[in-house]
């Protein structure tokens, strides 16, 4: 698995943004300069042979600039990388997740610092472990203090376990005796968990129709069986003649979670990059609303 994540085609994302001139008074590259930029330094990175594919998406003052793939995404098959191209997004999915619960908080459907226990009534926790004084804002800020590997290892690899039986699986996680912020995807499965009980149609459909849509995202997709997988830009594995043999794309259905699970294309990602810059304030405020998000 480790090899499969190094060989993946990588998708960068650019944002930029404030006035035309710095405290040093120097003037800001145009867009016509950073767009020439950014796209000979991706054409050489490709043509150069560290990955397969390469897309770029560069956001400048609320509008996207720059939206380009480079490369194969499934060079035994030759398919180029392009526009229509949907780019696996791994952990960026913690992101959308993270976004729609703010909207269920900043709507009272839920609260961020209510005790976990309320939010998930019935479930089981390890020994040790007080579900009262962990709060769904603590699993957010990756500080619930528990070893999650068993849980995580399911969700993000295996899939052995459906999502409709996660709760199963929380008697196996410990805590880890240590009070460190320690990064990890547990907190964004409880939190697509929370969704569920508060939204009928599920954690997907939700995001769907609450994130997705309103910002104009329409080829962003928590699945991999509801897409053309020739679309899909496939990891890839160096070959000794110097070009690129295509790998099987491991992610499944089972897989594609919470907190590492969306694919998306160049045009989708930029749109998620402008409502979250500065400069994309009203374009966040056409489709969300007006107080800050939690």
């Amino acid at each position: 698995m480790r090899e499969y994540c190094r060989a993946l085609p990588m998708v960068i994302l650019i944002a930029g943004s404030g006035s035309a001139r710095s405290d040093a008074q120097t003037t800001r590259p145009s867009a016509d300069e950073m767009v020439r930029s950014v796209d000979s330094l991706a054409s050489r990175v490709v043509t150069s042979g560290p990955s397969s594919a390469l897309g770029v998406a560069m956001a400048m003052d609320g509008r996207t600039v720059l939206s380009r793939a480079y490369g194969w995404a499934d060079a035994t098959n030759h398919i180029r990388a392009d526009s229509h191209t949907l780019w696996y997004i791994a952990s960026t999915s913690k992101s959308l997740t993270g976004f729609g619960v703010s909207l269920l908080a900043q709507q009272g459907i839920l609260d961020l610092a209510a005790p976990i226990s309320a939010l998930l009534p019935g479930v089981k926790w390890p020994d040790g472990v007080d579900p009262s004084k962990l709060t769904l804002a603590t699993f957010l800020s990756h500080m619930h203090h528990l070893n999650e590997d068993v849980f995580v290892q399911n969700a993000a690899f295996t899939g052995v376990v459906p999502e409709a039986r996660w709760a199963e699986l929380i008697p196996f996680t410990s805590p880890t005796g240590s009070r460190d912020l320690v990064y990890g995807n547990f907190g964004y499965n409880i939190a697509a968990m929370v969704i569920d009980r508060k939204r009928p149609e599920g954690w997907r459909r939700f995001l769907d129709s609450a994130v997705y849509a309103p910002t104009g995202m329409h080829q962003t997709y928590a699945c991999v069986s509801c897409v053309d997988q020739r679309r899909i830009a496939k990891p890839h594995r160096p070959t000794q003649s110097g070009g690129f043999m295509t790998l099987k794309f491991e992610k499944t259905d089972a897989t594609m979670n919470s907190a590492g699970g969306h694919l998306a294309t160049l045009h989708d990602l930029a749109r998620w990059v402008i409502v979250q810059m500065d400069s994309g304030g009203s374009t966040r405020a056409r489709y969300f609303p007006p107080r800050p998000l939690v």
